[in-house]
Order: structure tokens, then sequence, then C-alpha cells
């Protein structure tokens, strides 16, 4: 039987494949990958989890395996708002449900908000799974660039401009504020103060992902964009970068009128997220062990980032630019523009034995050849020098300047 012409065209339009060759290029022992934006699981406390979950067991019993409220744990979302990334806003447990990751939480938003042909802004580049989601909607994408200052706002201003001069109202704004993916580049505060003016200005929603922020390497936090503005931003939250992806838990928090929303919508997608996930991550954040973890991660992260950067610098010539993030997990390379990543990626892995994520992935135009992520958070710091030196051979060769 044929089934091609069965398949819904959200399916066909939600991506082509990458998020699941990078996962794979990260299981393949031979290859040395910077490919996959992975957490490094040898900062996990296995031990103190594994204790952790025998005493939830132990107090609680089977309620912890029961359903949950759609919302979530009351409990969890009342700790929720005590986190980093609500101070400021002042928020309630009112203005949060707990989903399963990330990527549910733009779902939700984007089944909540998003017709076939709506139009949504992101940044130039951007987080490839957003723009698998977005496109799955059957949403049309406009971009405003990212220099080494993240979203351009100036750009922005004239893209929002453009837009209402054509009678067209974008639902909202995607940008990922601190240490974004791919760019590594952090919003400053004016900017963001900037950014938030501009969608008041305009009548149009932020989505503020955080995904990153636990992650910090250097410098001080900056206030949230839901901070500035808790009616006009919906903040996408989730525990897979600073605790464990595989507890598949994230949260969103958004004002009253777009929670009741976002409930609905969540109901018919899971009902609820996971009980006993939401009671581990509960009790790992009143116990300490969340801090205690992210302050692991970070130690480690920042020595990989460090290395990361020391070998850029020794391998690559002038004409590669890149800027070193104070946090998160990845670096952007930026090659002049004859040099093709997307044309090399194929013999990187089958020659020279090293993975990337090649620059067209990220926007939403398929644009951005010349450019790369390199992600340093999974990869063992003993393997950093000599993926750097393989891609320097790869792309520059014996002599630096000498372009392949």
């Amino acid at each position: 039987m044929n089934l091609s012409s069965l398949f819904a065209k959200r399916v066909s339009e939600g991506g082509n494949g990458e998020i699941a060759e990078i996962l794979a290029l990260a299981e393949r022992p031979d290859i040395i990958s910077f490919a996959g934006g992975l957490p490094d699981p040898s900062a996990f406390l296995m031990d103190e989890v594994a204790a952790l979950i025998v005493e939830i067991i132990s107090r609680k019993g089977g309620s912890v395996f029961q359903y949950s409220p759609t919302p979530g744990l009351s409990q969890l979302r009342d700790y929720l708002t005590e986190r980093p990334e609500s101070a400021g806003a002042g928020v309630s447990r009112d203005n949060i449900i707990v989903t399963s990751g990330g990527v549910e939480g733009l779902r939700l938003v984007c089944n909540c908000l998003i017709e076939p042909g709506d139009t949504i802004i992101v940044e130039a580049p951007t987080y490839l799974a957003a723009l698998h989601i977005f496109r799955s909607f059957q949403a049309r994408i406009e971009a405003a660039a990212v220099d080494d200052n993240g979203l351009n706002t100036d750009a922005l201003e004239e893209l929002l401009c453009r837009l209402q001069d054509q009678a067209v109202a974008p639902k909202f704004i995607y940008v990922i504020p601190e240490f974004q993916n791919p760019s590594g580049r952090t919003l400053p505060l004016e900017r963001r103060r900037r950014l938030v003016e501009l969608a008041e200005e305009f009548g149009v929603l932020i989505v503020e992902d955080t995904a990153y922020r636990e992650i910090r390497l250097e410098g001080d936090a900056v206030p949230t964009l839901l901070s500035l503005s808790p009616d006009q931003v919906i903040q996408v939250n989730t525990f897979s970068k600073f605790f464990a992806p595989g507890i598949r838990l994230g949260w969103n928090t958004a004002s009253h009128p777009l929670l009741r929303k976002l409930i609905l919508s969540k109901q018919v997608s899971d009902q609820c997220s996971s009980t006993f996930n939401q009671h581990l991550a509960l009790e790992a954040g009143r116990c300490g062990l969340l801090i205690k973890q992210t302050e692991r991660l970070i130690a480690l992260y920042r020595k990989k980032r460090d290395r990361m950067a020391k070998a850029l610098a020794a391998n690559f010539p002038d004409g590669v630019h890149w800027t070193k993030p104070a946090g998160g997990f990845y670096f952007w390379i930026e090659f002049p523009e004859d040099v093709d990543t997307v044309s090399a990626l194929s013999r990187a892995i089958r020659e020279s034995k090293v993975a990337y994520v090649a620059g067209p992935a990220f926007y939403h135009d398929r644009r951005g050849r010349s450019n790369l992520r390199l992600c340093y958070s999974l990869i063992p710091e003993s393997d950093i020098d000599e993926g750097i030196y393989r891609l320097a051979r790869l792309f520059v060769g014996q002599e630096a300047g000498s372009w392949r």
C-alpha cells in the first residue's frame, strides 16, 4: 500500500531528519562528534539520584505513579516560581504549566497561537528543532539577523515595519536570549529592553526560550525578558540542560489568559507530564541536588569551552570568525563565503572521522553554508584538540590560509 498520499502536510513540512542524524552521530564510537547538544552524563549525580528515587517511593507510595493535574503538581509549580528564571516577574503557580520538555513547551505555544499561514519571527540563525516545529504548524517564518550581541533589534524593527506595511501581524517573536543556540551569544540588557519596547509597540508576543540560562560560565546574569514584560512574554524552560534530558520535563510561564489556553492544549496532547518525574525534579530541587549538579556541569563545561577556544585559535587562520560564549554549549564558526560546510560534511565524517552541524540547519531559508556549529558539552575534553585539528585540516589544509 502506498501511504504517501495519506500523510498530513504538517508531518512532511516538519523537518528533514537533522535531529535524528545528530543523535545518531553522537552514538558512533569512531567519530569525534561536535554535533549533538547533549549534556555530559559524567556530571550526573547518579548515586544521589538513585537514593532520592528510593526515598520518594518509600515516602509517597503509589501516588507518584498516578496522573497529575494537567498544569502539574502544585508543589512543583510553587518551587518553580522561586527559581532564577522567574525572578522579578511576580509570577505565581497559576502562571506556570509543567511540560514534557522544552519541545513540548514550544508545541503547546504553537498549538494555541498559530493557524496555517500565520507569520512568526525568529532569529537568524536559531534552534533547528524550533524551526521544525514552526514548519509543522505551517507558519510563515520571517527572520531578523543575529550579530555578536545576539538579536539585532535594529534589523528586527525594520522587519516589523515592513510587515506592518504589508498588513501582516506576526503572532510572536521567538528568541533565545542566553548563550543562543547555535551562536552562543547573549542578548545584553539594552537590547532586551528595546526588544520588549518593539513587541509592545507592534502588538506582538515574545516567546523566550531560556534552555541554557542556568549554564552561565562567566559574568553576571541579565534580567529575563519575562521580568521586563510579564504580560508580553511566554517563557519556555526545560530541566534538560541542568538536570537530565531523559526525564522529559520542562515548564512554561505565561499570563493567566495565555496559560488557560496552554492548559487546554496540553489536555489534548498528553494530559499531564510524568507524575513521578515531577516528584523527582521537585525533591532534587528541595534537597539541593539540582544546584550541586549544575555547579558540576558549569565547572566541566568551562574547562571544555576554554580548551576549544584555545584549539580554535591555534588551528584556524585569520578570516575565520567566532565569539567565545559566556555559557551554554556552543561555538558558532563563520568561514569565508566561499567555504561550503554542507558539501564538506560527508567527507568530514567519512575521511576525517569528525562531525559538526552545517549552518543551513539553523536558518529558516537554508542559507549559512559557510557556517557551522560546534558543541563542547558532550565530547570528552581529551578529544577536543584532535577534533579541532581534524576540522582545520579538512577546511584549511596543510597551509594556513590555503582554503579547500
